[in-house]
């Protein structure tokens, strides 16, 4: 009789700090392609070369951003499900570092290799129709913009827990992450 009671409430407090270590381990694989999508993105600032390249080149600064980040998310350590996220925002931060909500350019997972190409390599992310923050428009001289990564993701419990207890109260956590930088002079 106490078998019974106790085994069920043994398990539980063993999957619970597996599931956490796994959620933390998704988390931290968006950490750091926020990071990532922001340092080039900060460091392409509006794509200005010259005056010969500058038209052409800021066309493809979302896509640099998108493809840093894809590289991440698909690199060998990352546990992250690239059909999961819900959506890629770049965004002009202001002050707080919270989106500008005028200039936000929403990127979405549309399925491997059916995005833009970006060194010879298709994405999984299309971009949007009417791109709000165009690259050409960012400032990076004496007040520089600031520029914001976010991923939004479903994390799927990777353990039936809350089948079972119902702990979490669903089978699915949504996550984000942003990471916000300066634009480098």
């Amino acid at each position: 009789m106490e078998l019974s009671v106790a085994l069920p409430m043994f398990f539980m407090f063993m999957i619970i700090p597996i599931e956490l270590g796994f959620m933390y381990l998704h988390y931290v694989g968006l950490e750091y392609a926020t990071r990532a999508g922001a340092r080039v993105g900060a460091g392409l600032a509006s794509g200005a070369q010259n005056a010969l390249t500058w038209p052409t080149a800021c066309a493809t600064v979302d896509a640099q951003i998108i493809a840093s980040v894809e590289r991440t998310l698909v690199d060998r350590g990352s546990l992250v499900l690239m059909d999961q996220i819900t959506s890629i925002k770049i965004y002009k931060a202001i002050a707080n570092g919270t989106p500008d909500l005028t200039k936000t350019n929403t990127w979405t997972y549309t399925g491997p290799n059916t995005g833009p190409t970006v060194d010879g390599r298709r994405l999984s992310f299309t971009g949007p129709q009417t791109v709000a923050w165009n690259a050409c428009n960012r400032v990076n001289g004496a007040t520089p913009d600031a520029l914001g990564v976010a991923i939004a993701y479903t994390y799927r419990l990777a353990s039936p827990l809350d089948r079972m207890y119902g702990v979490f109260g669903s089978d699915t956590i949504l996550m984000s992450d942003r990471t916000v930088m300066v634009l480098n002079p």
